[in-house]
């Protein structure tokens, strides 16, 4: 803002005063959401280097959620890990969990273990995990009846990033607000879906590698066994060699 003034010559006094206002909310609501972006993916990049330089990604998955939770200032940041049992339905439980200070974590708990995904229970959520994409969970992109199952469970916001492993739906990296009703922002979710596609290419890696390994441990213990085969076929042919010169020398 400025202001000059305008000074009455004939009376000696103030005249009046001209000026102008400018508004730069949305400007600074811009730098702040850069600044904010710039900040999740700095989060997302040390999480993908941790990730990948780790032979065992389970390891990193806590200080990956203290990262991911901390730069968008969410209450609880989640790993659940999907598994079919033997009627062909999906369950699920959480692995891993970051709790803001001050709040109760939630890992080990019997609702949040062994737990049935149904398709019932939150429609509009199941049908986006399982198709692979985010569930983006606040007052503005929910119905009523919708939101209202979020806030009977003291959640005021929910993003969730579905992790598809070879087409299949293998878990779900999450983050929830149990305190503000924040609408989630382009750049919340944009770095977050990096996030889970970095998570799903480090379990990939692993998931292949240990394949890989099954494999060649395979093949030596077949190697091994062919050899050891071979070695047997060679001793009896050997003996099978001085039995035979032993008759012939007898006659």
């Amino acid at each position: 803002s400025y202001a000059n003034p305008v000074w009455d010559e004939t009376n000696n006094r103030l005249g009046g005063i001209y000026g102008a206002v400018q508004d730069i909310d949305e400007q600074k609501n811009i730098q702040d959401s850069l600044r904010q972006r710039e900040s999740i993916l700095d989060a997302v990049a040390a999480s993908a280097e941790k990730l990948f330089n780790s032979p065992n990604w389970r390891d990193e998955l806590d200080s990956v959620l203290y990262l991911l939770g901390k730069s968008i200032n969410a209450s609880h940041a989640y790993f659940f890990e999907n598994h079919i049992k033997d009627d062909g339905r999906i369950y699920t439980t959480m692995i891993s969990e970051w709790t803001a200070p001050g709040l109760t974590s939630d890992l080990g708990s019997p609702k949040y273990t062994e737990v049935f995904v149904s398709e019932d229970d939150l429609q509009s959520w199941y049908i986006n995990m399982n198709s692979g994409l985010p569930y983006i969970g606040d007052k503005k992109r929910l119905d009523e009846t919708d939101y209202n199952y979020l806030v009977e469970r003291k959640i005021l916001a929910l993003l969730d990033v579905p992790i598809h492993i070879d087409d299949q739906w293998w878990g779900s990296l999450g983050f929830d607000d149990m305190s503000i009703a924040r609408e989630w922002t382009a750049a919340e979710v944009d770095a977050l879906i990096v996030a889970g596609n970095v998570l799903s290419a480090a379990i990939k890696r692993q998931i292949d590698e240990t394949a890989l390994q099954e494999e060649l441990n395979q093949r030596k213990l077949l190697i091994a066994e062919l050899e050891h085969r071979n070695a047997v076929s060679e001793t009896l042919r050997e003996s099978a060699a001085i039995v035979v010169a032993t008759l012939e020398q007898s006659e």
